[in-house]
């Protein structure tokens, strides 16, 4: 079966999983090395962690009258936003990593009336800059055609407004929350410069320029910041799994999985499973962690959408390929392709409505213990129409090609831009030399085109 998410989860794992020597999976144990862990026991120095979190906390100012009844609250969010400077000295450390995340997800106050003045200020931030973004989609789409924002410029701009607009504050609001709408605030403007702005700014021969770098930098401060609170909210795509087990299981796949049925279940056990019990409570399927997860892939799909906005502005599939020549060096791993990959699968599926579908699928008879042990219940995925499985694969192929011509497959601009960040990421994880499938040429568009044909 040609569908495109299986060619994206290919790509995905395109880093010749199925053909690394023993130099390559060493290289890659080397780069999944934890340096935060502390062999000897000695406690780090917190002072870190504590200016992370009085960044955050500093930032709100509550108003009260004479009686000392709340009438309000204001917050600072652009200096709520410099928590990213911190995170920079702490995303390394385990200890202190762990110690900023058991920080963020206590509440911003404890007061209920606080809360709530709290949950308010948060909540209209959000809802104002999605409502200014909203309106630049509209003025677009009436305007002259001349004056009209391309459409990868559009992209990237509803990138940002379908991220804001998925942000539901809840009525107790924690540090993570408050640091999550500033991060995105600033991140906001930075989109939009970024958007309408010519990529010959940011790109030179040498790769970034000075004004490139400095976005880099941002962006990439900010993905720091949105992985902590994004776990913190219940979105810990990779936990605990061990990278180089999953990797190891692509070559062969698992037993009694037929890959000519679902071949991503092959090796992806593990990950399905984390990311089913993400999305379900009880083994049925829970609309509130559903939401929850689909607001922070938002989150963190903006953040490498930006990155990799400033190596290209993609118009056709020829313009992803050209990524792979791109000068890149922020230090990104395997982990990160991943993490982009299940966001883009969710945000995806919810593009299209298919949420009804998943929860059908997630709640029919038995599928639940099967993604549970996917090695051993196979069987139960031999029909890809059961009970709304057909309909998510339906929707996601509309979610990323818009037709095809003489050329091949048309892409939308959504399906480009997601490629091309997958680009930067495979390019940025070192492993471009290790492109194999498609038509020879190591392009990301050789091996779309036979599979979508």
């Amino acid at each position: 079966m040609k569908k495109i998410l299986l060619g994206l989860l290919v790509i995905a794992m395109v880093l010749a999983l199925t053909a690394c020597s023993q130099e390559t999976y060493s290289k890659l144990a080397e780069n999944m090395g934890k340096m935060g862990n502390n062999v000897y026991g000695i406690s780090a120095n917190m002072t870190d962690v504590n200016n992370a979190t009085e960044t955050v906390s500093a930032s709100v100012a509550v108003q009260k009258d004479e009686s000392g009844a709340v009438t309000g609250a204001t917050i600072d969010f652009a200096a709520a936003a410099k928590i990213t400077e911190s995170v920079a000295s702490i995303k390394d450390s385990e200890q202190k990593a762990e110690a900023l995340k058991e920080e963020l997800s206590k509440p911003v106050a404890s007061d209920e009336a606080e809360q709530a003045a709290i949950q308010t200020a948060l909540q209209t931030q959000a809802d104002t800059l999605a409502d200014q973004f909203n309106a630049i989609i509209e003025a677009n789409a009436t305007a002259p055609e001349a004056e009209q924002l391309t459409a990868e410029q559009i992209e990237l701009i509803t990138t940002v407004q379908e991220a804001l607009n998925s942000i539901t504050i809840s009525e107790n609001p924690t540090m993570a929350e408050l640091a999550t709408v500033a991060v995105l605030s600033e991140m906001a403007s930075t989109v939009q410069t970024v958007a309408t702005t010519d990529i010959n700014s940011y790109v030179g021969e040498e790769g970034l320029t000075e004004e490139g770098m400095a976005i880099a930098d941002s962006a990439l401060g900010s993905l720091d910041t949105l992985k902590m609170t994004s776990e913190v909210a219940g979105m810990d795509l990779l936990g605990d799994i061990d990278i180089m087990t999953l990797i190891s299981s692509l070559s062969g796949g698992s037993k009694d999985i037929n890959p000519d049925v679902l071949p991503y279940l092959a090796g992806f056990k593990a990950p399905i499973a984390t990311i089913a019990q993400l999305i379900t409570k009880d083994g049925k399927f829970d609309e509130a962690k559903y939401n929850s997860m689909v607001a922070q892939a938002k989150a963190i799909k903006m953040s490498y959408d930006l990155l990799s906005a400033l190596y290209v502005k993609p118009a056709s599939i020829a313009d992803v390929d050209t990524v792979l020549t791109q000068k890149t060096n922020h230090g990104l791993i395997v982990d990160d392709l991943i993490r982009y990959l299940v966001s883009v699968v969710f945000i995806s599926i919810d593009k299209a409505d298919g949420k009804a579908a998943l929860q059908e699928f997630i709640d029919a008879d038995g599928i639940y213990a099967a993604l549970m042990d996917i090695e051993n219940n196979a069987e139960a995925f031999t029909n890809t129409n059961v009970d709304g499985f057909g309909a998510i694969w339906n929707n996601l192929q509309t979610t990323f090609l818009a037709g095809q011509d003489e050329n091949g497959p048309i892409f939308t601009p959504y399906a480009l831009r997601s490629l091309s960040t997958m680009a930067i990421l495979i390019v940025d994880s070192g492993y471009t030399d290790l492109l194999k499938l498609g038509d020879g040429d190591g392009t990301l568009s050789g091996y779309l085109s036979k599979l979508v044909k």
